[in-house]
């Protein structure tokens, strides 16, 4: 079977979690970065992401399985507040083995895979030069449909790429279209992201 590149998040940006936790760093020295939790959103846990995750519709089987079978986050944080059509903003963060030399290449491959394999595919932005905190990052962005509990949920996906080396970083957010300050609260998260001192 072919090895799809995928967007990690789809099927965990959804309803109510548990756990909160408060407005903390996440250090993680193993990989040189760290990153802060907004102040009103959780934690969620391995076991909770594979309960949604089992949920969650995406448009085809094929994709939903590939989905459920990826390894868990290194981090994924979900708001703890109220959000249009049940959509909660969240933050993935996946750090994934291989180099990223040419980003245009890879985003075009996660496009690709998306409008294949998931509900409503649009694509809103291609691959764009960004900065994140201490890292340069590349930049892209869908619109999708995810069904969950039998209810159509419309997510917009945006995603960077940051090439470390041997390694990549992935960062996969997730929100309702008309949720502007759910937008605001992951683009000032993301922007947190910085280099541990050694």
């Amino acid at each position: 079977m072919r090895r799809l590149i995928l967007l990690p998040l789809l099927f965990a940006l959804l309803t109510a979690m548990t756990a909160p936790v408060s407005a903390d760093t996440y250090q993680f020295r193993k990989f040189g970065f760290m990153f802060d939790g907004p102040p009103t959103w959780k934690v969620l846990s391995a076991r909770e992401m594979k309960r949604y995750a089992d949920g969650m519709d995406l448009g085809s089987e094929g994709f939903n399985e590939a989905i459920r079978s990826r390894d868990p986050a290194l981090l994924l944080l979900i708001a703890d507040t109220a959000s249009p059509r049940g959509v909660k903003p969240g933050v993935h963060i996946f750090v994934r083995d291989g180099r990223v030399d040419d980003p245009q290449a890879y985003v075009d491959s996660v496009m690709t895979n998306m409008r294949r394999g998931v509900r409503g595919f649009k694509k809103v932005e291609d691959a764009t030069p960004d900065r994140l905190g201490d890292y340069d990052a590349t930049r892209f962005s869908a619109q999708y449909v995810v069904v969950s509990g039998g209810v159509r949920l419309d997510v917009v996906d945006v995603a960077w790429v940051i090439p470390m080396g041997d390694r990549h970083l992935l960062i996969s957010s997730g929100t309702a279209p008309d949720d502007p300050k759910g937008i605001r609260e992951v683009r000032t998260a993301v922007d947190t992201l910085r280099r541990v001192d050694d």
